[in-house]
């Protein structure tokens, strides 16, 4: 059979849903998985070794980070791509009624989905709304349990990333800082879309100069998107490495060599713990961090806070030591 996940969602949503195809492959080996999702959502899952194919285009409906609409015609384009593959059945993740027609218009003879937000007719397998378990990505598992009338061990339906040829090869290249001496490597990514996600950029670099004076040979290596070039360039701090290359293979690269990510609850996170890196989220307590926290193979820890701000240093330099003692289980 050829199963189809249709989640036109951001990257850390995408990066959730692509759990999906762990567990399809794991109650059907032979069969073929695609996913389709937004065009820049779509790169972090380059490589992925559960998805057989990759469809990437920007909904006309909705918006994407940095970018506009998508365009219709590009659209329809994927669209038909996707109808030419023949898929059996579409798992239509974060159900609402455009997604289930797209689910329709691509042929795909079932479609498995929650009756909600006007998609009940477009649906073949309706699974009846509720949650059915403490994080997103059980909602998702549960219309896999329902199709296949069975019930998967959720916590090991884990987001398992992976890298193209391309990707490692930049493990290898200067700005993935590799030398081979084991010194620990700490990725930071200060951002997010929403400011309130953000803790203050100025601890980030107080939190390095704790670290390093515990772990002299540490590395930290900042990723960020062009928006906060302007304020990093306004700060500077000789211990942190700010790649030229900020592409998200790039990315990619250099967390599959680290010992830990911290960073805010944003998208490179769910990267991170996809990737089995211990992942450290500094959480405002206006988000719901339990049910979209990061989640893959290896530990993550939420501090969360109603407000960022009322983060202490310590507590974070604290945490992030206990998690680099302990290493990745």
């Amino acid at each position: 059979m050829k199963f189809l996940i249709l989640a036109f969602d951001n990257l850390g949503d995408t990066v959730m849903a692509s759990a999906v195809a762990g567990a399809l492959k794991s109650l059907s080996p032979n069969a073929q998985v695609g996913l389709w999702t937004k065009a820049y959502s779509s790169r972090a899952l380059h490589g992925h070794p559960d998805l057989d194919f990759l469809h990437a285009s920007d909904p006309f409906w909705d918006s994407a980070p940095g970018a506009g609409k998508g365009a219709i015609v590009a659209f329809l384009k994927t669209l038909q791509e996707v109808r030419r593959k023949k898929y059996d059945a579409a798992f239509v993740l974060g159900t609402e009624w455009r997604r289930a027609l797209c689910a329709y218009l691509c042929g795909a003879t079932q479609r498995i989905g929650y009756p909600v937000r006007k998609s009940a007719p477009l649906l073949t397998v309706r699974v009846p709304w509720e949650k059915h378990g403490p994080h997103t990505i059980d909602d998702h598992l549960a219309l896999v349990d329902h199709f296949f009338a069975t019930k998967l061990d959720h916590a090991a339906c884990v987001p398992r990333l992976g890298l193209t040829p391309a990707e490692t090869a930049l493990r290898s290249s200067p700005e993935a800082m590799t030398r081979l001496d084991g010194s620990p490597i700490v990725v930071l990514h200060p951002f997010s879309g929403d400011p309130r996600r953000i803790w203050p950029l100025e601890r980030y670099f107080t939190l390095t100069e704790k670290l390093a004076s515990r772990l002299p040979q540490a590395r930290f290596v900042l990723f960020m998107g062009p928006r906060e070039e302007a304020l990093i360039k306004r700060s500077t701090n000789a211990r942190i490495v700010i790649p030229s290359d900020q592409s998200l293979s790039n990315v990619k690269a250099v967390l599959s060599l680290a010992q830990l990510f911290i960073g805010s609850d944003s998208g490179l996170g769910h990267i991170a713990a996809g990737l089995a890196v211990p992942v450290l989220s500094l959480c405002g307590g206006f988000s719901q961090p339990e049910r979209h926290r990061p989640w893959g193979r290896s530990r993550v820890l939420l501090l969360k806070k109603d407000s960022l701000r009322d983060l202490e240093v310590e507590e974070v330099a604290e945490a992030a030591l206990e998690m680099l003692a302990a290493g990745s289980p």
